[in-house]
Protein backbone atom coordinates (compact mmCIF):
# COMPACT_ATOMS: atom_id res chain seq x y z
CA UNK A 1 0.00 0.00 0.00
CA UNK A 2 1.37 3.26 -0.69
CA UNK A 3 0.56 6.51 0.96
CA UNK A 4 1.34 10.20 0.19
CA UNK A 5 2.11 12.43 2.40
CA UNK A 6 1.67 16.30 2.71
CA UNK A 7 4.62 18.47 2.98
CA UNK A 8 1.88 20.99 4.07
CA UNK A 9 2.91 20.91 7.80
CA UNK A 10 7.07 21.43 6.97
CA UNK A 11 6.52 23.94 4.54
CA UNK A 12 8.12 27.45 5.25
CA UNK A 13 5.14 29.65 4.94
CA UNK A 14 5.57 32.26 2.57
CA UNK A 15 5.28 36.32 3.44
CA UNK A 16 2.44 36.62 1.34
CA UNK A 17 0.65 33.77 2.66
CA UNK A 18 1.02 35.26 5.93
CA UNK A 19 -0.43 38.04 5.44
CA UNK A 20 -3.29 36.74 3.64
CA UNK A 21 -4.35 34.35 6.59
CA UNK A 22 -7.38 35.27 8.07
CA UNK A 23 -8.20 33.65 11.73
CA UNK A 24 -11.14 31.22 11.66
CA UNK A 25 -14.21 32.08 13.70
CA UNK A 26 -12.82 29.51 16.42
CA UNK A 27 -9.53 31.88 16.49
CA UNK A 28 -11.75 34.93 16.45
CA UNK A 29 -14.07 34.40 19.33
CA UNK A 30 -12.75 33.64 22.98
CA UNK A 31 -16.08 34.08 25.05
CA UNK A 32 -18.84 32.02 22.91
CA UNK A 33 -20.89 32.71 25.54
CA UNK A 34 -21.20 36.19 25.56
CA UNK A 35 -20.66 35.84 21.48
CA UNK A 36 -24.45 33.53 21.28
CA UNK A 37 -26.25 35.58 23.99
CA UNK A 38 -25.12 39.09 21.52
CA UNK A 39 -28.71 40.36 19.68
CA UNK A 40 -28.69 39.71 15.78
CA UNK A 41 -28.42 42.63 13.32
CA UNK A 42 -31.58 42.70 11.95
CA UNK A 43 -30.87 44.70 8.42
CA UNK A 44 -28.24 42.30 8.27
CA UNK A 45 -29.94 39.67 8.31
CA UNK A 46 -32.58 40.78 6.71
CA UNK A 47 -29.79 41.94 3.41
CA UNK A 48 -29.11 38.46 3.61
CA UNK A 49 -32.41 36.25 3.49
CA UNK A 50 -33.10 39.16 0.64
CA UNK A 51 -30.02 38.28 -1.52
CA UNK A 52 -30.38 34.58 -0.94
CA UNK A 53 -33.91 34.91 -2.10
CA UNK A 54 -32.68 36.63 -5.15
CA UNK A 55 -29.52 34.22 -5.92
CA UNK A 56 -27.43 37.71 -5.73
CA UNK A 57 -24.31 38.42 -3.47
CA UNK A 58 -24.47 39.56 0.13
CA UNK A 59 -21.60 42.15 -0.23
CA UNK A 60 -20.36 45.33 -0.43
CA UNK A 61 -20.01 46.88 -3.85
CA UNK A 62 -16.26 46.34 -4.09
CA UNK A 63 -17.06 42.48 -3.37
CA UNK A 64 -19.45 42.08 -5.96
CA UNK A 65 -17.51 43.60 -8.15
CA UNK A 66 -14.30 41.36 -7.48
CA UNK A 67 -17.08 38.37 -7.92
CA UNK A 68 -18.23 39.25 -11.30
CA UNK A 69 -14.55 39.93 -12.31
CA UNK A 70 -13.98 36.39 -11.58
CA UNK A 71 -16.39 35.02 -12.57
CA UNK A 72 -17.27 37.00 -15.93
CA UNK A 73 -21.17 37.31 -15.12
CA UNK A 74 -23.00 40.69 -14.42
CA UNK A 75 -24.08 40.08 -10.40
CA UNK A 76 -25.10 43.53 -9.50
CA UNK A 77 -29.08 44.35 -9.54
CA UNK A 78 -30.00 45.80 -13.03
CA UNK A 79 -32.88 48.31 -13.74
CA UNK A 80 -36.02 46.00 -14.31
CA UNK A 81 -37.76 45.68 -18.08
CA UNK A 82 -36.25 46.27 -21.03
CA UNK A 83 -33.17 48.97 -21.84
CA UNK A 84 -35.29 52.07 -23.10
CA UNK A 85 -34.38 52.98 -27.07
CA UNK A 86 -31.82 56.03 -27.68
Amino acid sequence: MHVQYSSYAIRPVSEQEEKSHRPSLAEQIVDWLAYLKETDDEALIANIRKNTTTGRPSGDQYFVQTIEHITGRTLATLPRGRPRKK
